[in-house]
């Protein structure tokens, strides 16, 4: 694919990009070897071969979790992203949610994390810390606490193995703060999708065992308070 590059993001573009996805760049890595950056109804989004990994405030699961768990509301100061694609997370928390807050974003491959940083001017404006490192290796030797911690891991179309294990969800309680919560995001377009999440809430219940589903579309967000007592499923 050849890509182009945008200066600014002026209204010109943003229009013609509701008539049809703009090329803007691609990468190819050893984690994800076909990875394409377009213009999409205005918004950034970053696809594979089999899946959309971010869609700026397009991301519509998430702003519906967020909306659900009256972020608003709550105004979490320090937030985990765990998965960074193009930073629709804390795009849409700042820009739509009104959200000013520490960030540390945790991705493996350090081509994403090139591609965010490049376009950053066009998606966030706040504080931030990248972790180019797996997931389970930086909650392992993590010691803060986070008031929202967004769990947004993908290898294409699937959540690798040890990120479904309780072993990380026990390391994903440990990183909450008292009364945080946890948003963690899994596909549920297909039957194999959805009989592979009836077996995870099997796992999941054990670490969280008070929790909630937000279905929306094609998407679980299974959503867990540190602080069950205020935690209304």
């Amino acid at each position: 694919m050849n890509g182009f590059t945008i200066k600014k993001p002026n209204l010109f573009w943003k229009i013609l990009s509701y008539f049809a996805d703009l090329p803007i760049d691609h990468l190819s890595s050893e984690f994800n070897p076909n990875i394409g950056l377009y213009l999409s109804r205005g918004q950034f989004k970053l696809v594979s071969d089999n899946a959309i990994y971010s869609f700026g405030m397009q991301y519509r699961h998430f702003v519906a979790a967020f909306r659900k768990i009256k972020v608003h509301i709550r105004k979490p100061k320090n937030i985990l992203v765990l998965g960074l694609g193009t930073g629709s997370i804390p795009q849409m928390l700042q820009s739509q949610f009104n959200i000013t807050a520490d960030f540390d974003f945790v991705e493996l491959d350090p081509e994403i994390v090139f591609l965010f940083e490049k376009y950053l001017d066009f998606i966030y404006t706040g504080p931030y810390k990248i972790y180019c490192k797996d997931g389970l290796d930086f909650l392992e030797s993590n010691s803060k606490q986070y008031d929202l911690i967004c769990m947004d891991i993908f290898e294409d179309s699937t959540i690798p193995i040890k990120f479904e294990s309780e072993k990380f969800l026990s390391f994903l309680n440990s990183a909450l703060a008292s009364s945080g919560i946890l948003l963690y995001n899994r596909l549920h377009a297909t039957p194999e999708d959805q009989e592979l999440n009836k077996k995870f809430l099997e796992t999941f219940s054990k670490v969280f065992p008070k929790y909630q589903v937000i279905n929306h579309e094609y998407n679980w967000i299974l959503v867990s308070e540190k602080n069950q007592a205020s935690f209304n499923a």
